[in-house]
């Protein structure tokens, strides 16, 4: 399995990098690994199908 950094995991899933570490800190992404100070996410986090779960668990959008 790889891993991207939350940064670029925020890009692709086109949400804020704040709200992406908050939810690793909150452990709502399964999956999610703390390296230190650093969160990374599994790859496959990161697909079409996991941004409309993502924007409609946040923010209320489908």
């Amino acid at each position: 399995m790889s891993y991207v950094s939350v940064a670029e995991a925020a890009v692709r899933l086109q949400i804020p990098v704040s709200v992406l570490r908050e939810m690793c800190e909150r452990k709502m992404i399964e999956g999610a690994v703390r390296f230190g100070r650093v969160w990374t996410l599994p790859e496959n986090l990161c697909d079409a199908e996991m941004l409309q779960l993502h924007r409609k668990k946040l923010f209320g959008v489908a």
